[in-house]
């Protein structure tokens, strides 16, 4: 889920940690979609593990490692936002009742300068077309909702879905999904500010001068001693800041014929299909 960090509150560290929280991504995979798909917190997925860093801000994660409840999860996110000072129509903040499982007092949320926030839309793509990405959307709604924020899901086609992030960039709050290599130079390409052209990768507009100067390393260290602590101190900024709030993966299943086919290991990132070098399709000739 990516945030146009040009428009407000988008722009702020504190909105994108709240909503981040607010995610019950356990929930949606497990219950709602019968873990056909699983949480993912991280840049660079845990599997790809000459790279990953596992040592950075998981949020909607309590200090022993387990996830949020319900109420611990509004709470923190009423805890970041007032402290960057956003508040509430009311007067005070939502609350969490354990015992109607609903959040109470709720009203819209404001600016730090006293301004209404403004009504946003979720873009992500029709239930036809990715219906775990649609069901992410509708969920994240509610719970965005749930603390007063004024957002509605807009489902669209791919391709109009497409041209309106990347192409026009003209959004608040989008869902997409991508294919990376196993060296992290994606973390540059989505997120250098000199990606923000429109048509780019980055759509949303992230800028920090301090992670620009990293990624622009992580494509001239000669190393890998070199390049992984780069691509560590990539993933912790970011884990931090969120210009994404990465939800979910699904596994890759494949089918071969295991009497006719033997491979020499079938456990490896992005599948079978991709074991360069190695047949993938064969014929058999009896």
């Amino acid at each position: 889920m990516t945030f146009n960090t040009r428009r407000q509150p988008m722009d702020s560290i504190a909105f994108r940690q709240a909503i981040a929280t607010l995610i019950d991504k356990e929930f949606v995979t497990q219950n709602v979609l019968q873990g056909v798909a699983h949480p993912a917190n991280t840049f660079v997925a845990p599997g790809n593990a000459a790279w990953y860093n596992g040592d950075v801000p998981l949020w909607g994660m309590n200090e022993d490692g387990n996830a949020m409840s319900s109420g611990e999860r509004v709470a923190k996110a009423v805890e970041l936002l007032s402290a960057a000072g956003f508040s509430w129509e009311a007067g005070s903040p939502p609350v969490y009742n354990e015992e109607s499982q609903q959040t109470e007092n709720v009203s819209r949320l404001l600016l730090p300068d006293g301004q209404p926030v403004p009504d946003l839309k979720l873009l992500a793509p029709v239930p036809s077309y990715d219906p775990l990405r649609s069901t992410f959307a509708i969920w994240i709604e509610r719970w965005m909702q749930d603390i007063g924020i004024p957002v509605t899901t807009d489902l669209k086609a791919f391709n109009v879905l497409r041209n309106q992030m990347v192409l026009e960039q003209d959004f608040d709050i989008a869902l997409a999904g991508w294919s990376v290599g196993i060296f992290p130079n994606d973390l540059q390409a989505f997120f250098h500010s000199d990606r923000t052209d429109k048509g780019d990768f980055n759509s949303g507009g992230y800028s920090n001068p301090e992670f620009d100067q990293l990624a622009d390393e992580i494509l001239t260290c000669a190393t890998y001693e070199d390049c992984k602590t780069v691509a560590d101190n990539l993933q912790q900024i970011l884990s931090n800041e969120l210009p994404y709030v990465v939800l979910f993966e699904t596994g890759i299943i494949e089918a071969f014929r295991g009497d006719a086919l033997q491979y020499p290991y079938t456990e490896t990132l992005s599948g079978l299909q991709y074991l360069g070098g190695l047949p993938t399709v064969v014929s058999v000739q009896n």
